[in-house]
């Protein structure tokens, strides 16, 4: 019988230095880039059409690439799937933080922003 659940580091590389480096530029600018060039285009979208209706759409692509990752067979797919990550959380952020300013008054804001932080 196959083992179901296994230990994914065999797709970061062949030793513990390179899965090192692998996760790390997984962890930062694969994710990361496409998060901030995103948001700038986001926060444009969301100007112009419904932000709840984008945030909706974020997650949809966000779960759908979080599902894809874990059957990945090799790191360029899960590359490939954390730039799809980095890009729709870059959809959901700006629409986000709008919405919290819109329906929390001025003295609860900095409360809202922070747990949106945290949950971030």
């Amino acid at each position: 019988m196959k083992d179901n659940y296994h230990y994914i580091g065999h797709l970061f590389g062949p030793d513990q230095a390179t899965q090192t480096a692998n996760y790390g530029l997984l962890s930062g600018p694969i994710l990361l880039a496409p998060l901030i060039v995103s948001s700038i285009f986001a926060g444009m979208v969301s100007d112009k059409m419904n932000r709840t209706w984008l945030m909706c759409g974020s997650i949809i692509v966000w779960s759908a690439a979080i599902l894809a990752t874990a059957y990945a067979q090799n790191f360029i797919v899960v590359v490939v799937w954390s730039l799809i990550i980095g890009f729709s959380l870059g959809f959901f952020v700006p629409p986000a933080i709008s919405l919290i300013l819109d329906y929390f008054p001025v003295q609860q804001q900095t409360t809202a922003m922070a747990v949106f932080g945290i949950a971030e």
